[in-house]
């Protein structure tokens, strides 16, 4: 269910993004990489999840991107 409200948010994500929309996405994407060299597990989890974030807050609704968050908390408890 995740993957298809994910899909969705970025279906409606209005192209082009802002330089500093970008600017966060490219740094979260950087900082995660260096944690995935350097083997630090929570850091590489943790920015994966707040990359996924950044993206879904420019699909425009607000209540779509609640949705994403709940059924990714819910996905936190089952692991």
């Amino acid at each position: 269910m995740r993957i298809e409200l994910e899909c969705l948010s970025v279906s409606w994500i209005q192209l082009p993004l802002s330089y500093s929309s970008i600017d966060e996405l490219y740094k979260t994407y950087e900082d995660h990489s260096k944690a995935i060299d350097n083997l630090r597990y929570r850091d590489i989890f943790r920015l994966n999840e707040i990359f996924h974030q950044q993206i879904n807050q420019h699909c425009g609704n607000t209540y779509l991107e609640e949705m994403i968050n709940n059924m990714s908390d819910k996905g936190l408890l089952a692991r």
